[in-house]
């Protein structure tokens, strides 16, 4: 009872995460405890910092880790293997035995060049969002996402029991850096967070722990008021703005399995799942998320703390951001701006072209000035530039 004791207090602590980003070293401080593992780090092993990537650690020295980051990330043994076998793959959970023998790593000089320096020697890692196959969440997908932990050459090796320990946990990290992504709080102010959800070109809502919604931002307003496959329904006992309710009666039973997951330690799904509505014409669905909200939370409907935040999406819906204000703001030409919103919702580069009806190199091209005029160092940090843009409503 104990330790899920621990478990549970943990896990609230990483949702507190998705509101204040700032908490993320102590979080993984707690998980490492958890793990019994002297050093940790979730981070992003395919981007630096200046393609947006990020590094929340816990006791690896600033050297090491700045030593890792110039040097050794490119050629790291371990996530060389991961991606070689194609094992990210989002909730794996690998011990570094499953990659590199430990007689073999200690005799490279990978380990004795880098890890040594570290102190590290044992690894117990996990996926937390894929290298692909996230076509529902693209904007997550740009940035595949590890987290790690590591031990001494002294200690002993991470066990099966430590691998069902952290797959535990992953699930919940998911949805937590999900939630911080999509609203990126980094920039908002804690006492004008419902104002700031009112701003954002996505769907959000907050729900009590009982389906009843606490509030709706004027994107998921105007999402529910075109379309009678999803509402909310203020008949009965409903409370607040009234309960979420899907008109599939298949749709109306997921979400109900979600918010019920999102509050449970057990079978809790990833960020990435999603709960698909259908539209007026095939393949036109909308997306709901949803995910638990810390007890933590900035996040307070005149009194009362919200127990899930969903979003809602329309795949098809542009940005309300107009291109001419895009092209003011930054300088670009309306080529760029065009593609620098489109760029917020398409996948892959030829799915951007197809889009933009144009050719990959064309993409490009544009994307490079629009990186260069915006002062971003990749595609992830252009997302998440734009959507804290203000609407152009």
């Amino acid at each position: 009872m104990h330790e899920l004791e621990r478990l549970s207090a943990l896990i609230d602590f990483v949702y507190r995460g998705a509101t204040e980003p700032r908490l993320w070293p102590e979080i993984m401080a707690s998980a490492c405890d958890w793990l019994e593992s002297p050093k940790g780090m979730l981070y992003t092993p395919l981007h630096g910092g200046a393609e947006g990537g990020f590094y929340f650690q816990h006791g690896l020295s600033d050297f090491f880790l700045e030593l890792y980051k110039s040097r050794y990330q490119a050629v790291d043994m371990w996530t060389q293997e991961v991606v070689r076998r194609k094992l990210f793959v989002e909730g794996n959970v690998l011990l570094g035995t499953d990659l590199v023998p430990h007689a073999t790593l200690v005799q490279t000089p990978w380990y004795r060049d880098c890890l040594e320096l570290g102190d590290i020697s044992r690894l117990l890692t996990s996926v937390v969002f894929a290298l692909q196959d996230m076509d529902a969440h693209p904007r997550i997908a740009d940035m595949p996402t590890a987290c790690s932990f590591y031990r001494r050459s002294t200690d002993e090796d991470y066990t099966e029991d430590d691998r069902r320990k952290l797959a535990l946990l992953v699930p919940h990290f998911s949805r937590a850096l999900g939630v911080m992504t999509r609203l990126r709080l980094s920039d908002l102010k804690v006492a004008s967070s419902l104002s700031a959800l009112d701003q954002l070109p996505i769907g959000v809502l907050l729900l009590s722990s009982k389906r009843d919604t606490l509030f709706a931002n004027r994107e998921a307003t105007a999402l529910l008021a075109a379309s009678d496959a999803l509402r909310l329904d203020r008949s009965g006992t409903a409370r607040g703005l009234g309960k979420l309710v899907a008109k599939a009666p298949a749709v109306d039973r997921a979400i109900a399995r979600a918010l019920s997951a999102a509050g449970r330690i057990d079978e809790v799904l990833h960020f990435s799942s999603v709960i698909k509505v259908p539209g007026r014409v095939a393949g036109q669905d909308w997306l709901i998320q949803l995910s638990r909200v810390g007890l933590g939370s900035a996040f307070s409907t005149e009194g009362e703390l919200p127990a899930v935040i969903a979003f809602i999406t329309d795949p098809r819906r542009p940005l309300d951001l107009a291109p001419d204000f895009l092209a003011r703001t930054f300088g670009l030409t309306p080529a760029e701006a065009r593609t620098a919103i489109v760029a917020t919702g398409a996948g892959s580069l030829e799915e951007l072209a197809a889009r933009l009806a144009v050719s990959v190199n064309t993409v490009k091209s544009q994307l490079k000035q629009v990186y260069a005029k915006t002062g971003v160092g990749g595609r992830a940090e252009l997302v998440r530039l734009i959507l804290g843009l203000p609407s152009a409503r």
